[in-house]
């Protein structure tokens, strides 16, 4: 299995989007990622964020976060989004779950 890193922009068997994956790298090695659908009619907002790279173009639902077992489902990277962009959606999700 080629190793998920955080930031990875995956298509899975029998899903229809794209996923963003949120999980880190030693969490992804377990067969599982955590991540969240990239659709292409949204707008920005507090918790949807653009991505435009070559071969994806939409947004980033963060509030849809979603475990998938990658043991059972295909998968194929697409693309990585650039740091700036990732720190911004992880953190969002990380936003979450943090005490208050």
């Amino acid at each position: 299995m080629t190793e998920i890193t955080q930031g990875d922009i995956l298509k899975l068997e029998n899903i229809s989007v794209p996923i963003y994956v949120v999980s880190k790298s030693f969490f992804n090695s377990s067969g599982g990622i955590i991540g969240c659908p990239i659709v292409k009619n949204s707008e920005k907002t507090a918790t949807h964020f653009p991505i435009n790279l070559d071969n994806i173009k939409g947004y980033v639902l963060s509030e849809q976060v979603r475990f998938f077992d990658i043991k059972i489902r295909g998968y194929k990277f697409v693309a990585r989004s650039n740091l700036n962009t990732m720190t911004e959606i992880v953190d969002t999700v990380q936003g979450f779950f943090d005490f208050s």
